[in-house]
């Protein structure tokens, strides 16, 4: 096997899942469900909401959060939102 066939190439809902479970575990978040997690997110950013639900998903990456979502995470994670968008600083 050579090393172009071994190489597993990740989608963006699952690097983003990824840099969300980082930055979720290296904040005050850690350890926290997706229930209580959104409960907190939506009680501290009111423009937006998200639910149990889309939290589970994203974390899955069987989906990916909007834009503004995505901004919001960010301002509650403590993380660039351009980071968690794309990785890069």
């Amino acid at each position: 096997m050579n090393a172009s066939s071994s190489t597993v190439l990740m989608q963006p809902a699952e690097l983003f899942a990824l840099r969300l479970k980082f930055s979720m575990k290296n904040s005050n978040y850690a350890g926290m469900s997706c229930r209580k997690f959104s409960e907190v997110f939506n009680k501290r950013i009111s423009h937006c909401q998200i639910t149990e639900t889309m939290l589970h998903d994203w974390l899955q990456a069987r989906s990916m959060p909007s834009e503004e979502k995505m901004i919001a995470l960010s301002t509650l994670l403590g993380v660039s939102s351009n980071w968690l968008i794309t990785g890069s600083e």
